[in-house]
């Protein structure tokens, strides 16, 4: 829920390792050491006392040409978000059951798309009473920063990053290292094999894993996107951590027995050129997937669609709408 999302992004906000211009990467969960300064975001002039470093007059410049209230955040040049805090009032955001609406500056938040309530501090008390969740406005700025991270994580990731991590890993595990990159897989070859996972939201912090992995492979021939298929189930026990508390099952989703054989048999059919069905099919299945999901969210769980790795590689192409979707992949 979103409302956990917050809670744990005020817990960590204090971990913050903000450096010039609120460059952003000691806190990226999914590397194991901070990568480069790729991400930063840029404040208004009243958000100036919400940063975590003191600010040089003659920095505050560059931010005079943004609004007031506004933030906007860069993945490099490119500008990913951007919303408007309102530094001395509070976000309410409505929970499950809250019924009663609220007065205030009404604002959908920034990383949920949830209707939203900009509150006094003296009304604290009474949105809490109403069922409202209160998030203080730097809180709002880190989940909005770390949701986006995550989207963007697989751009945010280059050679030197992934080597100053295989620097780290040489430390434990220094055969390991120096046998794999570049001896079986060059140093390019290994970053787009992880920026493949990572566009997956696939945690790659297990380096160790992904080159045990890799150092097992003797085909040279197959492309990066190749080899992330391969390296996929080896992290399946990262992925499942994100997804279930220790010691709960996990809910899962699979297609029937007589559907995964046809897409199985289309796809090997149709080699190269896709995966290819009757439109109305596709729109069948990701109608059956998004109204399953719908309803085991309903009940607080967070689901997983289970398929055969060519019926993944494959409906690839059909995201569901729900962006909250997560995917795994198992050896057959």
């Amino acid at each position: 829920a979103a409302s956990d999302v917050y809670k744990r992004q005020t817990s960590i906000l204090s971990t913050f390792l903000f450096k010039k211009e609120w460059s952003a990467f000691h806190l990226y969960k999914n590397l194991a050491s901070p990568i480069a300064d790729a991400a930063k975001v840029l404040i208004g002039p009243a958000l100036i006392a919400l940063t975590l470093i003191p600010l040089a007059p003659k920095s505050l410049a560059k931010y005079l040409t943004l609004d007031s209230n506004v933030y906007r955040i860069r993945i490099g040049q490119t500008i990913v978000g951007e919303d408007k805090i309102y530094p001395n009032l509070l976000l309410a955001i409505p929970g499950d059951n809250s019924q009663t609406k609220i007065e205030g500056i009404n604002v959908k938040d920034p990383s949920f798309n949830m209707a939203s309530t900009w509150i006094e501090k003296h009304e604290v008390s009474k949105a809490e009473s109403l069922g409202y969740m209160v998030v203080e406005p730097e809180a709002v700025i880190a989940t909005h920063l770390n949701q986006l991270l995550n989207k963007y994580s697989s751009e945010l990731i280059g050679q030197d990053d992934v080597q100053s991590l295989l620097d780290n890993l040489s430390k434990t595990s220094p055969q390991l290292v120096s046998l794999t990159v570049p001896k079986i897989f060059p140093l390019n070859i290994l970053t787009t094999v992880l920026k493949s996972l990572l566009s997956e939201r696939i945690p790659i912090s297990d380096l160790r894993k992904v080159l045990e992995k890799l150092s097992t492979i003797n085909n040279k021939n197959l492309s990066p996107y190749e080899l992330a298929e391969i390296v996929r189930p080896t992290v399946v026990g990262l992925l499942i951590q994100q997804l279930a508390p220790l010691n709960q099952a996990l809910p899962i989703i699979t297609f029937s027995g007589n559907l995964e054989q046809m897409i199985l048999n289309i796809a090997t059919q149709s080699g190269e050129n896709g995966l290819i069905l009757e439109p109305s099919l596709i729109q069948k299945i990701v109608s059956s997937i998004n109204n399953t999901i719908e309803n085991l969210q309903n009940e607080n769980k967070k689901p997983v669609l289970i398929t055969a790795p060519v019926s993944y590689t494959h409906l690839r192409a059909h995201e569901t709408v729900l962006d909250l979707v997560c995917r795994l992949l198992l050896e057959k």
